[in-house]
Parts: structure tokens; C-alpha cells; sequence
């Protein structure tokens, strides 16, 4: 006759109730089969086997008062362990199964001696002698228990363990840390936890098991290793659920699939309100709470989406996803911390990141949201979930951006992730849930810049945007033609780059070092019928004349120098850096920035002999007469307008501002700025009579020795070939000689 290993919790020990005698005899039949069993009012068990032989147990050894329960083991002498074993023939157990269940009663009775019968029953004697079963139904469980939620346990463990310094002597910091995470998986339970970890568990039913240290408790050395100590990984990102008392069957799934992709060969389990129990292959099993796997829907507009852990939006290039190099785990580390600061990061072979945070949150984000292969880098969005726009959002303070501010970083993200939600935090850190529930957050350094960036090359920036858009039919739906044009466009503002256009139109951008962004298919097309439009274009003008360097590969400080004048003549206010090979990137007053391609800036002695002496557009017409530069009447306008159109067959349209600069747009979408000091000439004041012509003739023939030296409207030097000067001296002798005929005829 054996005594079982749980005692009862009575409240009255001189006179116990029928349920509690109840509850007694339960328990003591449940390890003496088809015995006869009498509980006397003190608790005290009668017990008649089958054979006939007859035994009382006292109640000292079947009761417990309900103190105990808050004392570690509960007040047993003996305990069970919370996690049961796998039989496949409860009738009939192996020797490996006997030996599982043995060494779990070991891990939470330490030194005692435990023997397994056939059937699982443990009988186990303590070292102070004191002996008791363990029935069969608390430590073992059939094969389907695994598909249900707990596994089968009554009494569950926390996937997450907990740091400690010191095993043998846990502070009460610590103890409190495991009891908390121990009740998020046993809601309402009573948790005792002792000082070497050991964590005894009381369901409100009154079942007692304990959780042995070694399953709650890890080293800091642990927490530096893969998977930061813990058996069972929690997924970095929460899922979205509307009715966190009820999950649907869809969120269900999302939860499983999640904690799947951190657990490999694992059976996951989840329940109405999403915990999940989960058993991996060597048959571990612990319950991630629903806390950690599940977010409300107001958790997702909050800063990190509600998620403890950030995955970053870019992922890492890597060439053997089964085998990561020590330079691309260290890519995948930094580009996570970047996201999580002040974090723990440790990568696996495979590129999953194991994350814990300053708090003790630790969560894994698979290497899929961290990584991507070649072949990915050349799909649209190069491979990642959610994309980082190609533009930054200058900042005055980093560490606490203005409520503008961050709305311009919100808005920049969304027009490169449609139909996402983006929450910007203080420091300009952007967390984006895309519609299909992948979340992802954009670091700050690559979404903000300083007042002082706008002065370097790329205006701070990851990629460069054209100043100049592509005309498109509809933005909806680009042709071939039109995204080839757009790539194009792209390509000669971002030289070396790869660069992919999707269906979209929204531009990827593939830096040499790996770096991914999104110019958003706003900032490229144009659509036909808005051509015209000042207010669709790029904010960034480009001048119309390009100035004339020796060599277009590299142009001299004093070339950079006339570059930017040209630039700044039609963009006043703005910020412009120039590169060595003549890309312009321009920062307006407003804030816009587009880069203008050396192609349309700069001209050789080459350009100049093939068409409209190497400018963008031909230049190469007579001057309106104005009574006054300052106050151009619409007539002016008009009759400027119609000359510059009759030089230039391809231009749809001339927009004057108040200064009188001319923005020249092309039937293919090219859009260039005129000065109005190219355009538009002071009429002379009629007292100055004849010797006012007689000035007229004599600057017009210093304007011809002058024309044979430099170019119009190109500040060119007299380097120019002397082909060229005499061109434009026979040009301007012949209208001299037709004022000349003109003012005879008058006479």
C-alpha cells in the first residue's frame, strides 16, 4: 500500500468536509488500484488492497493546511514535475520513456531515489526516507496531448527563462521575475519559488507540480548564446488581433506560423486567447503567453507596433542561407541593433537573431525577415517586406523631432509602403505594419538628416532622386518603355547602383554596399495630361544652359564652382553640392531634394558642334525688348514665350515666374529654367536720341568681338574652338547688317 505524492489542502485538520475526504481518496485509490479506501474526519486513510491487506496511511502524510500552498513544494514532501512524458502504450512503457519520467521526478526531488514501474507509476523515497507514488496520470500523457493546448500538462512552464547571477542563492528580484512569467501561462495559480529557482505551481483546481530551476532559470553566459538560453524561441513580431478573448481561427494560424518559423520542427499549439504551447522535437515543451505573441489593435498604432523586439526593414544580402558567413551575421547583428538599442543581438548559422532587449525581453526574429539571397536583391523591393525611401526628412533636434517632422518621415514612408501603417517615435525611428501584418521598423539614420547633411554629397541622403520626371500615359499601369525610361533616369542620378522598377513604378535602389531604398513613383512620372503642371514637377529646376568643362569625367574645383552658379541662378536659396563628375544635388528652402545628372549640366567642345551649341535646349534667340525688367507685362511674356517656342519645335510649354525666369517644358517631359536675363532686354530711354544708337551699333560690335571669344549665354571662355567663334560672329554679323538694311529703309 503506497501513499500518494500530493496531500490535500484541508481547512479544518479535526474535521475535514466530504469534498475534502473526497479529494483524499482520489488520490490515494489513484495509486492503489481497485483498492477500498475510508477517510476518517481527521483525514486518516483506511486502505484494503484486493489481496486483503490492510494499511493506514496517517493524515499527516495526505493533508497539508492552506499556508502550505505558498511555501515551495506546496507542503508535499514529495513532488511531481509539471512537465509529463510521452508513452505510446500506457499499459506497457519502454525503458527510454521510464527513464524520461524518472529523471523529470529527479529534477524536482533532487538526491531521491525513483523507481518506474510499467505502468509510469513513480514511487520515489526522499534521503530523509520518507516514501510516496507519483500515479501514472501526472507524469505521463498520449501522443495527441501534444496537439492540444498544454500539451497535456496541467501545469505549464514559460517559454522565456530567466537571468540569475548567482543559481544557489536567486535574489528576490528574480524569484519575482520567474513567478510572474510562471503565472502569465498559469493564470491564477498559486507560484512559490524557492531560492535555488525551483517553482511550485497551485492550479485554483488544486493540483501541485514543480517547475525545476534548470527550466525557468539560465546563466548570463546562457543569455549570450543562440537562442539566449531558452528551449523554446518567442517570434519577434506580435500579431494583430481584434478580440484578444477570442481569436479567430485566421489570427490562430498567424500566431502558430509565427512561432513556427522560430522553432523549427516544433508542434505548435494555440488557444482561443493565444497562448501557445508548444513541444519541440526533443520534446520540450513551454507556453509562450499570449502577451507576448498577440497585439491589439491599438497596440499597432503605438511606437514598435506593440512588438518588445524590432526587426529591421533591410534585410542582409547573404550568398548560403544554410551558412552565414562571420561578416554577414555581423551585418544582420548590426542592422538589428540599430533597431534595438542597447540590446543583446546574437546570430545563428542560418541568420536567425536572438534579441534581448535592456529589460530581459527576449524574442528571435527568423533569418527569413533578416535575410535574402542574391536572386531576392533582384526582385522588386529587392527582397524586402517593407521598404526605406530613397529621401530623408531633415531634423533640427534627433533626439526629439517635432510633431511636423515626424509627420514628413510618416508621410515619406507611406509613399514607398502603400496601405501601411507607420508610427514615427521621437527620435525619428519609423515602425511599418504592412497590410499583409509584416512588421518592420526603419531606423532614424535612415530617415533623418541634419541642416548641416543638406551641404553634402546626396544632400544627406541614401539614393538620389532625378530632378526631372518621366512622362508616363498612366502612372497606373507604365509600359516597358516608360519604367525603362524611369530606370534610366534613376541610373544616371545613382551611378553604380542596381536599380529595379516595379509594376508600381516605385523605383528600388540597390547601393554598392547592399543598402536598399524606395523612390516612390510620385517623385519619377508625370502623367501626360499634367505636363504642364508646375505643381507635379520636382520643385528642383534645371538650367537650361550646361557650362563647358575640359574633361566630363572630372571636373576641376573652378568647373564645380561655375556648375553650382549655373544651378543657383535658377534655384535661389537653395543648398547645392556638386560632385566631381557634375552630378548636382539640390536642397530647395522647402525642404525638396533632387539631383540633377551631369548629362544635362555639363558640355564638351564636342557637344557644342552637334546641337544648340551644347546647351538642353537652344538658347540661341533674340532677346525680348522690355520697358521694364522688374514689371514684365503679359504682352512680354507672350512675345518671349512665342520666340522661345519658335527655337524650340519640341516645347509644349513656357511658365514665366515673377522674376521673369522661364521653366521650358518638352513634349517628352524635360523641364528647364531659363534666366530672364537670357530672355528679356531693357528698352533704351527715347531721350537718348541718336546718340543712344550710336551706343547701341558700338556695344553691338563689342558684343560681336565678344561673341568670338564666348559662347551666348554660356559664360564659355575663349578656349572655344575658333570654328565655333566664327559661327557665332557670322551669326551676329548678319543681324547687324539687317538692322543695317532696316534703318536705311526707315531713312
Amino acid at each position: 500500500i503506497v501513499k500518494p505524492a500530493d496531500k490535500t489542502v484541508v481547512a479544518n485538520p479535526e474535521k475535514l468536509t466530504d469534498a475534502e475526504k473526497k479529494a483524499i481518496e482520489d488520490k490515494v485509490k489513484a495509486v492503489n488500484p481497485d483498492a477500498t479506501v475510508v477517510v476518517d474526519d481527521k483525514g486518516n486513510a483506511t486502505v484494503t488492497t484486493p489481496e486483503g491487506k490492510t494499511a493506514v496511511i496517517p493524515a499527516a502524510d495526505l493533508t497539508k493546511d492552506p499556508e502550505a500552498a505558498t511555501k515551495p513544494n506546496a507542503g508535499n514532501d514529495i513532488v511531481k514535475p509539471a512537465d509529463k512524458t510521452v508513452v505510446a502504450n500506457p499499459e506497457k512503457l519502454t525503458d527510454a520513456e521510464k527513464k524520461a519520467i524518472e529523471d523529470k521526478v529527479k529534477a524536482v526531488n533532487p538526491d531521491a531515489t525513483v523507481v518506474v514501474d510499467d505502468k509510469g507509476n513513480a514511487t520515489v523515497t526522499t534521503p530523509e526516507g520518507k516514501t510516496a507514488v507519483i500515479p501514472a496520470a501526472d507524469l505521463t500523457k498520449d501522443p495527441e496531448a501534444a496537439t492540444k493546448p498544454n500539451a497535456g500538462n496541467d501545469i505549464v512552464k514559460p517559454a522565456d527563462k530567466t537571468v540569475v547571477a548567482n543559481p544557489e542563492k536567486l535574489t528576490d528580484a528574480e524569484k519575482k521575475a520567474i513567478e510572474d512569467k510562471v503565472k502569465a501561462v498559469n493564470p491564477d495559480a498559486t507560484v512559490v519559488v524557492d531560492d535555488k529557482g525551483n517553482a511550485t505551481v497551485t492550479t485554483p483546481e488544486g493540483k501541485t507540480a514543480v517547475i525545476p530551476a534548470a527550466d525557468v532559470t539560465k546563466s548570463a553566459a546562457d543569455a549570450g548564446k543562440a537562442n539566449a538560453g531558452n528551449a523554446v524561441n518567442t517570434p519577434a513580431a506580435k500579431v494583430e488581433v481584434k478580440d484578444p478573448a477570442k481569436l479567430t481561427d485566421e489570427e490562430k494560424a498567424k500566431v502558430k506560423k509565427a512561432i513556427e518559423a522560430v522553432n523549427p520542427g516544433s508542434k505548435v499549439v494555440v488557444d482561443d486567447k493565444g497562448n501557445a504551447t508548444v513541444t519541440t522535437p526533443e520534446g520540450n515543451t513551454a507556453v509562450i503567453p499570449a502577451a507576448d505573441v498577440t497585439k491589439s489593435v491599438a497596440d499597432a498604432g503605438k511606437a514598435n507596433a506593440g512588438n518588445a523586439v524590432n526587426t529591421p526593414a533591410a534585410k542582409v544580402e547573404v550568398k548560403d542561407p544554410a551558412k552565414l558567413t562571420d561578416e554577414e551575421k555581423a551585418k544582420v547583428k548590426k542592422a538589428i541593433e540599430a533597431v534595438n538599442p542597447g540590446s543583446k543581438v546574437v546570430v545563428d548559422d542560418k541568420g536567425n537573431a536572438t534579441v534581448t532587449t535592456p529589460e530581459g525581453n527576449t524574442a528571435v526574429i527568423p533569418a527569413a525577415d533578416v535575410t535574402k539571397s542574391a536572386a531576392d536583391a533582384g526582385k522588386a523591393n529587392a527582397g524586402n517586406a517593407v521598404n526605406t525611401p530613397a529621401s530623408k526628412v531633415e531634423v533640427k533636434d534627433p533626439a526629439n523631432l517635432t510633431d511636423a517632422e515626424k509627420k514628413a518621415i510618416e508621410n515619406k514612408v507611406k509613399a514607398v509602403n502603400p496601405g501601411s501603417k507607420v508610427v514615427v517615435d521621437d527620435k525619428g525611428n519609423a515602425t511599418v505594419t504592412t497590410p499583409e501584418g509584416k512588421t518592420a521598423t526603419i531606423p532614424a539614420t535612415d530617415l533623418t538628416k541634419s541642416a548641416a547633411d543638406a551641404g553634402k554629397e546626396n544632400a544627406g541622403n541614401g539614393a538620389n532622386t532625378p530632378a526631372t520626371k518621366t512622362v508616363v500615359k498612366d502612372p497606373a499601369n507604365l509600359t516597358d518603355e516608360e519604367k525603362a525610361k524611369v530606370k534610366k533616369a534613376v541610373e544616371d542620378v545613382n551611378p553604380g547602383s542596381t536599380v529595379v522598377v516595379n509594376d508600381k513604378g516605385d523605383v528600388i535602389v540597390t547601393k554598392g554596399d547592399g543598402t536598399v531604398l524606395v523612390i516612390p513613383e510620385l517623385d519619377l512620372v508625370i502623367p501626360e495630361d499634367k505636363l504642364t503642371d508646375p505643381t507635379q514637377q520636382n520643385g528642383v529646376n534645371t538650367p537650361a544652359t550646361r557650362v563647358l568643362v575640359g574633361d566630363k569625367a572630372k571636373l576641376t574645383a573652378d568647373e564645380i564652382e561655375k556648375v553650382k552658379e549655373s544651378i543657383k541662378a535658377v534655384n535661389p536659396g537653395s543648398t547645392v553640392v556638386v560632385d566631381e563628375n557634375g552630378n548636382a544635388t539640390v536642397t530647395t528652402p522647402e525642404g525638396k531634394t533632387a539631383t540633377i545628372p551631369a548629362a544635362q549640366l555639363v558640355k564638351d567642345a564636342k557637344d557644342v558642334a552637334a546641337k544648340n551649341n551644347g546647351e538642353n535646349i537652344n538658347v540661341d534667340f533674340e532677346k525680348e525688348t522690355v520697358t521694364d525688367l522688374n514689371n514684365l507685362t503679359d504682352a512680354e511674356k507672350e512675345a518671349a514665350k512665342a520666340k522661345i517656342k519658335g527655337a524650340n519645335d519640341d516645347v509644349v510649354e513656357v511658365i514665366f515666374d515673377k522674376a521673369g525666369n522661364a521653366t521650358v517644358i518638352t513634349k517628352d517631359g524635360k523641364v528647364y529654367t531659363i534666366v530672364a536675363k537670357d530672355i528679356f532686354k531693357q528698352r533704351p530711354s527715347a531721350d537718348n536720341g541718336s546718340s543712344a544708337n550710336a551706343g547701341q551699333t558700338a556695344s553691338a560690335q563689342a558684343n560681336a568681338r565678344k561673341a568670338a571669344k564666348e559662347l551666348p549665354n554660356t559664360g564659355t571662355a575663349d578656349s572655344t574652338v575658333a570654328m565655333v567663334a566664327a559661327a557665332a560672329s557670322a551669326v551676329l554679323g548678319l543681324g547687324l547688317a539687317g538692322r543695317r538694311r532696316k534703318e536705311d529703309e526707315e531713312a
